[in-house]
């Protein structure tokens, strides 16, 4: 399936994800700050979940980094913050932004089906998450933007 690039610094939840994933059958790949994930997309795995609030340096700049580059620019990468601002202030879609933003707590399922439409590429108009208690719209397509859910 997938390999999955986790850059969390919450050891705890990137452990959660890491099993979630692995029990899906994707191999995620975890990296605890933003040089870490640097040097671990050198690998290309198909999907970047990235956190913003990374101790090294900011997921916004691992971000302009993985998009200036071109071995790393094309590998899609879901925004997963705790941070309120976080739609606002990151770059979506097109070569320089993120595919998707997810605020944090999301789920696994959730993660897992974000990661099933971007790696195949998918536009969907909508996705409510399942089984969730909320619902969110999420745009989704490389060309058109990013999801912002909350």
């Amino acid at each position: 399936m997938a390999r999955i690039l986790i850059v969390d610094d919450d050891a705890s939840l990137a452990a959660v994800l890491s099993y979630f994933f692995r029990k899906a059958g994707h191999t995620p790949l975890p990296a605890p700050n933003g040089h870490a994930a640097l040097l671990a997309a050198r690998a290309h795995p198909d999907v970047i979940l990235l956190d913003l609030g990374l101790p090294d340096i900011s997921g916004d700049e691992v971000l302009r980094r993985l998009k200036r580059d071109p071995y790393t620019a094309q590998i899609p990468v879901v925004i997963v913050s705790g941070e309120p601002d976080a739609a606002d202030r990151v770059p979506r879609g097109g070569t320089t932004g993120a595919v998707a933003i997810l605020q944090k707590p999301v789920g696994g399922v959730d993660l897992c089906a974000v990661v099933d439409l971007v790696r195949a590429g998918r536009q969907a108009d909508t996705w409510d998450p399942p089984g969730a208690a909320r619902t969110g719209t999420m745009p989704l397509g490389r060309q058109q933007g990013a999801i912002v859910y909350r």
